[in-house]
């Protein structure tokens, strides 16, 4: 789990340079952060969620979807 108190750190590497989209939803499927970056140049990433200045609830069970490069990749959050 990439949770840290009320920080989500997320580390990611692209091969190559790659348009990035993330959301972070609830299990209702509502999303509660979305960022679009086009064409990131290959290299390693750290995303940083503050959860307390996005005004996410303290407690639950969140969903991370990253899709790069048209690839589908999602991890569980637990806060």
């Amino acid at each position: 789990n990439p949770m840290y108190g009320q920080k989500l750190n997320v580390d990611f590497v692209l091969p190559q340079s790659s348009d990035v989209t993330i959301d972070l939803r609830d299990l209702s499927g509502k999303v509660l952060y979305h960022a679009g970056y086009s064409t990131l140049d290959q290299g390693g990433y750290t995303l940083n969620l503050d959860f307390q200045t996005l005004n996410i609830p303290d407690r639950g069970i969140y969903v991370l979807d990253m899709n790069v490069a048209g690839e589908r990749n999602v991890i569980k959050v637990k806060h």
